[in-house]
């Protein structure tokens, strides 16, 4: 069975950011790898989020190529935003004290069943219920999956 990586915005969000080559190159071969894996998940606050922050942050791409960029996650966008997932944040929020919007990152995360939450945003490597965190720009990417 293939583990589940759920992926937050700032991962996806670097893959288009141009003034970090090394963060894009990295971010694009973590989410090539998913892809391929057929592991990437997402949820609809993320393609929110790189909506709102890719038209504030590229704003020379235009809204239109920003939106077809963020519809590419589409089919990935499996992981719940539901009453479950609110409830669920509302503990991680109590429990781990993280931000609102992290803890229902981390609850849907947990809803769709991933093993991994990609994101530079929390320290790495901490578990959150059976979640772990990895900055994907501390971990390459083969360490979670050697024979790929």
């Amino acid at each position: 069975m293939i583990d589940l990586v759920f992926v937050d915005t700032n991962t996806v969000v670097y893959t288009r950011d141009r003034r970090d080559p090394w963060k894009a190159g990295r971010a694009a071969e973590w989410l090539t790898l998913l892809e391929r894996t057929r592991s990437l998940v997402v949820s609809p606050q993320v393609l929110n989020e790189a909506y709102s922050v890719g038209v504030r942050k590229f704003p020379g791409a235009g809204r239109d190529a920003v939106a077809e960029w963020v519809s590419a996650f589409v089919p990935f966008c499996t992981a719940p935003m539901d009453g479950r997932v609110f409830a669920t944040a509302l503990g991680v929020e109590r429990e781990f004290r993280f931000s609102w919007w992290d803890s229902l990152i981390l609850a849907s995360a947990l809803r769709a069943g991933c093993a991994y939450l990609l994101s530079e945003d929390m320290q790495h490597r901490q578990t959150v219920g059976s979640l772990r965190v990895i900055d994907p720009f501390r971990e390459e990417p083969t360490a979670l999956f050697p024979n790929r």
